[in-house]
Protein backbone atom coordinates (compact mmCIF):
# COMPACT_ATOMS: atom_id res chain seq x y z
CA UNK A 1 0.00 0.00 0.00
CA UNK A 2 1.34 3.70 -0.69
CA UNK A 3 -0.83 6.66 0.35
CA UNK A 4 0.65 10.17 -1.31
CA UNK A 5 -1.10 13.31 -0.75
CA UNK A 6 -2.38 14.76 -4.17
CA UNK A 7 -4.43 18.03 -3.21
CA UNK A 8 -4.77 20.58 -0.17
CA UNK A 9 -7.38 23.68 0.64
CA UNK A 10 -6.49 26.22 2.77
CA UNK A 11 -8.97 26.87 5.83
CA UNK A 12 -7.79 29.20 7.54
CA UNK A 13 -4.00 31.08 7.12
CA UNK A 14 -2.79 33.48 9.64
CA UNK A 15 1.01 34.67 10.85
CA UNK A 16 1.00 31.51 13.15
CA UNK A 17 -1.34 28.98 12.72
CA UNK A 18 -2.74 27.32 9.50
CA UNK A 19 -4.91 25.13 9.15
CA UNK A 20 -5.61 22.56 5.75
CA UNK A 21 -7.77 20.16 4.24
CA UNK A 22 -5.65 17.59 2.85
CA UNK A 23 -6.61 15.36 -0.05
CA UNK A 24 -4.91 12.02 -0.35
CA UNK A 25 -4.31 8.91 -2.58
CA UNK A 26 -4.46 5.39 -1.49
CA UNK A 27 -3.45 2.75 -3.90
CA UNK A 28 -2.79 -1.05 -2.63
CA UNK A 29 -2.74 -4.18 -4.46
CA UNK A 30 -2.52 -7.84 -3.32
CA UNK A 31 0.14 -9.38 -4.69
CA UNK A 32 2.82 -7.97 -7.64
CA UNK A 33 0.05 -9.03 -10.59
CA UNK A 34 -3.15 -8.49 -8.90
CA UNK A 35 -5.04 -4.99 -10.20
CA UNK A 36 -4.10 -2.05 -8.29
CA UNK A 37 -7.24 -0.61 -5.73
CA UNK A 38 -7.48 2.63 -5.49
CA UNK A 39 -9.14 4.70 -2.75
CA UNK A 40 -9.00 8.39 -2.35
CA UNK A 41 -9.62 10.42 1.74
CA UNK A 42 -9.22 13.63 3.16
CA UNK A 43 -8.07 14.61 6.69
CA UNK A 44 -8.22 18.11 8.33
CA UNK A 45 -4.82 19.34 10.22
CA UNK A 46 -3.59 22.32 11.59
CA UNK A 47 -0.09 23.51 12.45
CA UNK A 48 1.25 26.42 14.59
CA UNK A 49 4.36 28.48 14.43
CA UNK A 50 6.52 27.55 17.70
CA UNK A 51 10.07 27.65 18.02
CA UNK A 52 11.06 28.75 14.72
CA UNK A 53 9.40 25.80 13.08
CA UNK A 54 5.42 24.13 12.02
CA UNK A 55 4.44 21.88 14.36
CA UNK A 56 1.13 19.72 13.94
CA UNK A 57 -1.39 21.09 17.00
CA UNK A 58 -4.30 19.12 18.11
CA UNK A 59 -5.27 22.27 19.38
CA UNK A 60 -4.96 23.88 16.54
CA UNK A 61 -7.14 21.06 14.94
CA UNK A 62 -9.69 21.53 17.20
CA UNK A 63 -10.15 25.02 16.52
CA UNK A 64 -10.15 24.11 13.00
CA UNK A 65 -12.93 21.76 13.30
CA UNK A 66 -15.32 24.21 13.76
CA UNK A 67 -14.84 26.51 11.12
CA UNK A 68 -14.21 23.67 8.49
CA UNK A 69 -16.82 21.17 8.82
CA UNK A 70 -19.86 23.96 7.29
CA UNK A 71 -17.26 23.97 3.99
CA UNK A 72 -15.97 20.28 3.87
CA UNK A 73 -14.37 19.85 0.24
CA UNK A 74 -16.03 16.99 -1.78
CA UNK A 75 -13.30 13.75 -2.15
CA UNK A 76 -12.49 14.13 -5.96
CA UNK A 77 -9.98 13.07 -7.95
CA UNK A 78 -7.44 15.19 -10.18
CA UNK A 79 -8.20 16.01 -13.50
CA UNK A 80 -12.11 16.04 -12.88
CA UNK A 81 -13.86 19.20 -13.27
CA UNK A 82 -15.40 19.10 -9.90
CA UNK A 83 -12.15 19.15 -8.48
CA UNK A 84 -11.41 22.80 -8.65
CA UNK A 85 -14.71 23.64 -8.23
CA UNK A 86 -14.30 22.02 -4.70
CA UNK A 87 -11.82 24.52 -4.18
CA UNK A 88 -8.40 21.74 -3.76
CA UNK A 89 -5.09 23.14 -5.37
CA UNK A 90 -3.46 19.95 -6.35
CA UNK A 91 0.30 19.14 -5.28
CA UNK A 92 2.13 17.73 -8.37
CA UNK A 93 4.50 14.35 -7.99
CA UNK A 94 8.31 14.63 -8.59
CA UNK A 95 9.35 13.50 -11.63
Amino acid sequence: MRSSVIGYKVVRAEDDEVSVWLLSRAAQKAGETAQESVDYTRILNAVVWEDGDWKLSGAATQRAMGQAQKDEPKIVAPGDAIFNEAGWTAIREAS
